[in-house]
């Protein structure tokens, strides 16, 4: 394990991207804002 390994949310995969979404703990405001924001055109969508 590298050290940028140790400060990386365990969510994440070595390119950043999400691998599950068990947790908000550790993970960057702009990912959730995405994450949120892609739930709302769910909502929009199915409406």
């Amino acid at each position: 394990m590298t050290p940028l390994d140790a400060k990386r949310p365990l969510q994440l995969n070595h390119q950043g991207q999400l691998r599950h979404f068990l947790s908000l703990d550790g993970l960057p405001r702009e990912l959730l804002t995405e994450i949120l924001d892609t739930a709302d055109s769910f909502l929009e969508v199915g409406a």
